[in-house]
């Protein structure tokens, strides 16, 4: 287990600047949830009360040379669908990765970082998507 990190540490940004997105009413989280069929995790939910999307300047998750470092978490409001929402990756990546995942967040590489669902809350994991790649 990751040891937890004080979020105001990454100083998440948008180019740059603090971000300013509000964070998600219940009636959204609640919608979400519904129009999905997924409970997100308190976890998640912390996060989008706090942040609620943005790139933090600090790598927030270890591994061997940052392979997992996240560059974007993404975002959920009523009115942004668009690519770096939540409501965005849910509908995209379903068909990949099935109905109990949710991308939440995505590295420098392109890879994608999800969270895969079980019937018992207290064993949720995320899981990194990784883009194959030739060269």
């Amino acid at each position: 287990m990751l040891p937890r990190q004080n979020l105001s540490e990454l100083n998440i940004n948008e180019g740059g600047l603090p971000t300013s997105r509000t964070h998600p009413s219940a009636g959204t989280i609640a919608e979400f949830e519904s129009k999905f069929g997924i409970d997100l995790p308190d976890g998640l939910k912390c996060l989008l009360n706090t942040i609620n999307g943005g790139h933090p300047e600090f790598d927030c998750v270890g591994g061997a040379d940052g392979q997992y470092a996240v560059n974007r978490f993404y975002h959920l409001t009523p009115e942004d669908h668009g690519s770096e929402s939540l409501w965005y990756a849910a509908t995209h990546w379903r068909p990949i990765l099935g109905d109990k995942a949710l991308v939440f967040a995505g590295n420098g590489g392109g890879d994608s970082i999800f969270f895969r669902f079980s019937r018992h809350a207290s064993i949720n994991q995320a899981w990194l998507y990784a883009v194959p790649c030739g060269i």
